[in-house]
């Protein structure tokens, strides 16, 4: 009786044994996935910053363009409009009616380009305004930036 007992406890040592090992290597091994599965949430959410980056740098690139292509506008106009001021101060002090009609035709051809530049600030104004929504309807989406490890 004595053998049996003690073969008996032998056995119940060894399943226990390899029980607690399974449990370990289980453990381990569910560790593991967890630790791959949030390295690839983590490059993912990388990728999606630095697209979120491009995309907000080209929109930024855009919105300068504009700016600088509203502002060239900007300062021909304003050259032109002191052209005819100084133009119409020449011809208060010498009446010519053949230079009173060029000058009339400039001013009419100024109005007109000016009008037209106009409308052209208000286009770029609206891009940059509906380039800046998408810009902050993009950092919306993003979560909150942490530092990103070297």
């Amino acid at each position: 009786m004595g053998g049996i007992v003690w073969r008996l406890l032998v056995l119940a040592v060894a399943g226990a044994v390899g029980f607690a090992t399974g449990w370990r290597v289980h453990g381990w091994k569910t560790a593991s996935d967890a630790a791959d599965a949030a390295q690839t949430q983590r490059e993912d959410e990388q990728m999606a910053r630095k697209a979120n980056d491009a995309r907000t740098q080209e929109v930024d690139r855009a919105t300068q363009r504009r700016q600088r292509q509203a502002a060239a506008a900007d300062a021909a106009l304003r050259d032109e409009l002191q052209r005819l001021r100084a133009a119409i101060a020449a011809r208060d002090a010498d009446p010519n009616p053949a230079a009173c009609a060029g000058i009339a035709a400039r001013a009419a051809q100024a109005r007109g380009l000016l009008g037209t530049c106009s409308e052209r600030y208000q286009d770029v104004a609206r891009d940059a305004q509906r380039y800046a929504d998408q810009l902050r309807g993009w950092q919306a989406l993003m979560p909150d930036r942490a530092p990103e490890e070297p």
